[in-house]
C-alpha cells in the first residue's frame, strides 16, 4: 500500500493546509499530562514557515 506524501490524513482532514500535503508532521507535546500530537496545526515551528 502506498502512503501519500506528507501527513497520512491530509486527503481527509477538514483543516488540511498546504504543508500537510508534502511534510510529514513531527510528534509535539500538546496540552497537559504529556499528550502528544502529530499535526501541523500544533507545531509552532511549522506554523512559522
Amino acid at each position: 500500500m502506498h502512503k501519500p506524501s506528507g501527513c497520512a490524513f491530509h486527503n481527509r482532514c477538514p483543516k488540511c493546509m498546504e504543508i500537510c500535503k508534502t511534510v510529514d508532521p513531527a510528534m509535539v507535546h500538546h496540552g497537559a499530562e504529556g499528550h502528544m500530537v502529530a499535526c501541523h496545526l500544533y507545531d509552532k515551528e511549522a506554523a512559522k514557515a
